[in-house]
């Protein structure tokens, strides 16, 4: 396992509501800095990618992409947002060592109409793959959560969430044991 001196958890509500504290398991001395901003769709990430590099973290943990596709922004767009955050954490902050996470599912049946009739799950899987896709090409870690919060339907589980979007605390809860699995040399 590569020492861990800071980690920057960097997305949208998506991690701005979680309590990631028990990563303070791998070193009491890791500082973890969660800089979720709810709303934040990639363009917003990249506008503040300065507040995350200015910490040199070890390492920084990404999920980004769900308020993209909420506002109807397209794949490609999204993907190419991505690359420029990569990019600027490589020159803002060489000694980072990123990770990408997947988008995890929503739950429709809960959801109901929000945020759009067009906008489900099969969109948030065919991002993932791109993501995955050029993540590997540029070896950056790819941790695939989707499965591991998603039903036989491949929804967002429905013990997971209150409104088929946002996460519940067992939701973190798992989400910390993935992320304590993969820095402690596990898989995602």
């Amino acid at each position: 396992m590569r020492k861990i001196s800071a980690i920057v958890l960097l997305g949208d509500s998506l991690t701005a509501w979680g309590d990631f504290s028990q990563l303070k398991r791998l070193g009491e001395d890791i500082h973890i800095h969660n800089l979720g901003v709810p709303g934040n769709a990639t363009a917003e990430i990249y506008a503040r990618i300065g507040e995350a590099t200015a910490l040199r973290p070890s390492h920084l943990v990404l999920m980004a992409g769900v308020n993209d596709l909420f506002q109807g922004i397209a794949a490609d767009e999204i993907l190419d947002n991505h690359r420029r955050i990569w990019k600027a954490i490589a020159e803002g902050s060489p000694e980072t060592s990123l990770s990408l996470l997947s988008l995890l599912p929503i739950n429709r049946a809960i959801t109901g109409d929000f945020p759009s009739s067009a906008f489900q799950n099969g969109s948030i899987r065919a991002l993932n793959s791109s993501l995955r896709l050029e993540a590997e090409r540029r070896n950056i870690p790819f941790l695939d959560f989707y499965p591991h919060f998603s039903d036989k339907q491949l929804n967002l589980d429905e013990n997971l969430t209150e409104d088929g979007v946002h996460l519940l605390p067992a939701a973190y809860t798992l989400w910390v044991k993935l992320l304590l699995d993969y820095f402690s040399g596990g898989k995602d």
